[in-house]
């Protein structure tokens, strides 16, 4: 058996782990902030306004407002420009049995507007997901870099990385 390298183990039992846990239930909704990588910026979901705001964070720690959106999001992730923001699907890694492959997985925004989607057959093609007890898992998020790339791991093995300005696939190792 070849071995493999410690970055490349450890990616691998992160994927599984993230499987293992995939049946558990989704958090109840909640408050919850995604701040940039400078922490100039923080992006505030709000489940009970369904709202997402993004403020400046003065050095002091005062927060002004910058703008906001419709929608709460359990899977978001703030730029460090703190104009752009990208979501993911509700169900985290999971789908539904019955799902389209038209569903999108990650949308990205500036300043509240749309500006692409990324759909499971964009990441998936065709290929199949992984059955859990009542769902299929797709892969998982992996999060915004410094750079400004947002990461996913598909259930096939593939890092994919997303410019969050535009929402294309771009080259990218983390």
């Amino acid at each position: 058996m070849a071995r493999m390298s410690r970055p490349a183990a450890l990616a691998v039992a992160l994927l599984f782990a993230n499987a293992s846990r995939a049946d558990e239930p989704v958090p109840a909704p909640a408050a919850q902030e995604s701040w940039s990588h400078s922490r100039r910026f923080v992006a505030v979901g709000d489940p009970a306004a369904k709202r997402t705001r993004v403020f400046r964070v003065e050095p002091d720690g005062r927060r002004t407002p910058t703008w906001s959106m419709k929608g709460w999001f359990r899977v978001f992730a703030l730029a460090d420009d703190g104009e752009h923001l990208v979501t993911g699907h509700d169900g985290m890694g999971l789908l539904p049995v019955e799902h389209p492959r038209n569903e999108a997985l990650l949308v990205f925004f500036r300043r509240g507007v749309e500006v692409a989607r990324v759909t499971l057959r964009d990441l998936l093609g065709d290929a199949p997901l992984r059955p859990t007890a009542s769902h299929l898992y797709w892969g998982h998020y992996g999060g915004l870099d410094e750079r400004g790339r947002f990461f996913v791991d598909t259930v096939d093995g593939r890092r994919l990385a997303f410019d969050v300005m535009t929402g294309r696939r771009v080259e990218g190792k983390r």
